[in-house]
Order: C-alpha cells, then structure tokens, then sequence
C-alpha cells in the first residue's frame, strides 16, 4: 500500500544496495522523508497516474497528487520502469544518471511521462545534519 508519512515525522533511511520502490510514497506538509542509496533507485511501472488522469505543474497539488516524495540521493541510477502511466513526483532528485522510461502513447506530445516538481517545504524539516556543508580548508604552500 501507499506509504503516508505524517505531519511531524521525520525519517532518513540509509540503503546500502539498490531500492526499488513498488508503492506510492506520500510525505505530509510539516514532515520529511529522505532515502540516501548507495546502488539505483528503480520505480516500478505500476506506480503513477492512469490515462484521464494526467497532471502538469499547474494542476498538480505537490502534497496531495503526488506518487512519490521525499528527497531521493543515490550515487548510481534513478530509473523509472517502462509504463503508461504517468510518474508525478516531488522533492529533490539527485544521482548519477538519470533513466526516464514512461510513454505515454499519444498524450505524449501534452503530457510528461515523467513530471518532477520541487518542494522546498521539505527542506525547512530535514534534520540540521543535512543542511550543513562540512568544508575543510586549508593552506598550500607555493
């Protein structure tokens, strides 16, 4: 089923191989959600939204209507499994390489297969660790 993260929790979940996620991931207004992995992050086909259903930035609700949440690190791959539906997705994506593989079919020319938005809401309740650049600096000689 759906993961709902709540109003006033706070999760940072560390993975050492891949993740694949195979459920909606949803995270409340006033909570965070971050997964950091060390191999791909692959979303399975099944997850999105279905034909007569399809959002764009200006009707989607970053809460709400999402399929996916959270802040989303990986040093390898974020990969979306070959479907028809479409994959809204909010908060911040960082990895190697990206591989986007949604079609659409013919609403392809109106509609992403892949709508990705930012929600800096996130951010204001990530936990003090995370927002902070640890930066070492130091003299070279000549």
């Amino acid at each position: 089923g759906t993961w709902d993260v709540e109003e006033n929790k706070f999760n940072v979940i560390f993975v050492e191989g891949n993740l694949i996620i195979d459920s909606p991931i949803i995270v409340r207004e006033a909570a965070f959600l971050a997964f950091i992995v060390k191999g791909n992050i692959t979303i399975n086909g099944t997850i999105g939204h279905s034909s007569g259903s399809y959002l764009t930035t200006a009707t989607a609700n970053r809460v709400t209507q999402t399929d996916l949440a959270g802040l989303f690190i990986t040093d390898g791959a974020f990969i979306t499994m070959p479907s028809d539906r479409q994959l809204v997705a909010a908060g911040t994506f960082v990895a190697d390489t990206f591989n986007l593989q949604r079609n659409l079919g013919a609403s392809n020319s109106t509609n992403p297969g892949e709508l990705f938005m930012y929600r800096p809401d996130l951010w204001r309740y990530a936990p003090e660790e995370l927002k902070e650049i640890k930066i070492d600096w130091s003299e070279v000689a000549p």
